[in-house]
């Protein structure tokens, strides 16, 4: 079994909250949105309180999602990144999966259409990644914004997210 934890810190320096909760859950992967702390800085200190197995995992942009992993044979290297999307290979066992972060807009800063049309090309880009990527196995991960959630199109499949 594989430990995810996805976590949107709101731009706050929560480098020792985030370091009990992967010591405690003993996480594999942790990935952080909306982090201010850098990658390098909060590398070091999952490193130094959590496990020295810690790696930052090749990435196209680290703007939106700061991704790290405690083993390298999870291979959670990115393969696409969107607006608001970071996905990344994921490897369990013999298995390849597609990890999909996502940071879904908000109500305070997007109208409902906007919310609607996100959750559309959200919809489109899954579809794309999973033809390029030669796989349908996704685990969607995110910070959907609870007003995001509800307007996922039937197609998707899913409300807050999951595997399918």
């Amino acid at each position: 079994m594989v430990r995810i934890i996805f976590w949107n810190v709101n731009n706050k320096d929560l480098t020792q909250l985030v370091c009990s909760l992967a010591t405690a859950t003993t996480a594999d992967v942790v990935v952080l949105n909306e982090n201010s702390v850098s990658s390098n800085s909060t590398l070091h200190e999952l490193r130094a309180t959590v496990s020295p197995d810690f790696l930052v995992p090749s990435s196209i942009s680290e703007k939106r999602f700061h991704c790290f992993s405690r083993k390298a044979k999870l291979d959670t290297s990115e393969v696409h990144n969107g607006f608001r999307t970071s996905v990344r290979k994921l490897h369990l066992g013999t298995q390849q999966i597609l990890l999909m972060l996502v940071h879904g807009v908000d109500i305070r800063n997007y109208d409902p259409e906007s919310r609607q049309e996100f959750a559309h090309l959200l919809s489109s880009e899954i579809q794309l990644v999973q033809e390029q990527q030669g796989t349908e196995k996704v685990l969607l991960l995110g910070d959907f914004n609870p007003e995001s959630v509800t307007i996922l199109p039937k197609s998707v499949g899913l409300g807050a997210g999951g595997v399918f």
